[in-house]
């Protein structure tokens, strides 16, 4: 999710409970739901926002979930926001989320995210009107 604040885009990153490394916010599909859709449902759940504007795709990347014990494909998609104030919606989990420059990100978890971001700087860039 970017937000787009004085001119400049902002990536919305969230973090569990007393974990210090940032994530994006992802999840499974539902039942009935299409990935776009469950994108945006995780997104409300996990970082409390929900005025989402799709944008594109960002692809899908593999890997080992968190125990490591089995292959795990992640769908990944571009959404632009005008909501600062979160409040996540999952109340099972103490998620919190903050707000970075796209060219500066945080110590993030896992790995590919943040090439994923450091990848998609001109899509990122391009919502705030820059080339």
């Amino acid at each position: 999710m970017v937000r787009i604040e004085n001119g400049k885009p902002l990536v919305a990153l969230i973090r569990e409970g007393k974990i210090k490394d940032f994530v994006l916010p992802k999840g499974k599909v539902e039942k009935g739901e299409t990935i776009e859709q469950a994108a945006a449902r995780e997104i409300e759940e996990e970082a409390g926002i929900s005025d989402l504007e799709l944008i594109r795709s960002l692809g899908a990347l593999s890997r080992l979930n968190y125990h490591k014990n089995q292959w795990v494909t992640t769908h990944y998609f571009l959404f632009v926001t005008k909501q600062s104030v979160t409040f996540a919606t999952d109340s099972s989990r103490d998620y919190s989320t903050e707000w970075f420059n796209p060219e500066n990100l945080p110590k993030m978890y896992w790995a590919e995210q943040r090439k994923l971001i450091e990848d998609n700087l001109r899509f990122i860039f391009k919502l705030s009107g820059g080339d």
